[in-house]
């Protein structure tokens, strides 16, 4: 992985994917999202979508409407994959704060599933007998918008962690998440690959896709 973007690195880690370089795809219309590559390889992929409320007419603003762990469930500490899924495809705008442990307990950078743009999904290590308070809504930048254009409901996602046992691979904490109602399974991972603003702020100019493990 010598030469690889850090974040395409730390990506393909997390996911439990094997090694290789990254392929880079020619360029395609910013609404396209395209896997091309062979299996465990990352892709540097196109433009995010922009948002646009003719292609993606939306009756109000997108709103949280499942999630893992549940709202004020309790989770198994160790690796937890935190999800929250809307009603409606979202653009790869997001913000999200954190409060319990001694710790930041997430990666910096939360990534959307494909397909569908309505899952968005964090990789935490927790620690055990905890209260954690996720928050996934505007502070300093421009927080998660719908491919509508219009902002999504604030949501704070509240649950606790149990004494354990922990759970020890981000592997099995993604076997855990049944996912949303319907869903059909996950074809690609995809997140802003650029590096934020002072205020925080994510351009999206330019994505990063990763096929699912098996």
């Amino acid at each position: 992985m010598l030469g690889m973007n850090p974040w395409i690195a730390f990506a393909a880690a997390w996911m439990g994917l094997a090694g290789g370089q990254p392929s880079v795809p020619s360029p395609a219309r910013s609404d396209e999202v395209v896997v091309k590559a062979r299996k465990a390889i990352v892709v540097v992929a196109n433009v995010c979508p922009t948002p646009d409320p003719v292609r993606y007419p939306g009756d109000g603003p997108p709103r949280v409407v499942d999630s893992y762990p549940a709202q004020g469930g309790v989770a198994a500490p160790g690796f937890v994959r935190v999800r929250v899924s809307f009603d409606a495809p979202m653009s790869c705008f997001s913000e999200v704060t954190a409060d319990g442990g001694e710790s930041d307990p997430c990666q910096p950078d939360g990534t959307w599933e494909l397909p569908g743009r309505r899952s968005f999904v964090m990789q935490c290590r927790l620690e055990p007998s905890t209260s954690y308070r996720m928050r996934f809504r505007r502070d300093e930048g421009r927080g998660f918008i719908g491919l509508s254009g219009k902002p999504a409901e604030p949501f704070d996602l509240a649950f606790t962690t149990s004494a354990g046992p922990q759970v020890g691979s981000a592997a099995e904490a993604a076997r855990l998440d049944p996912g949303p109602p319907g869903a059909t399974g996950v074809s690609a991972y995809v997140t802003c690959a650029n590096t934020p603003a002072p205020n925080r702020r994510r351009d999206c100019e330019r994505t990063v896709l990763v096929p699912p493990p098996d």
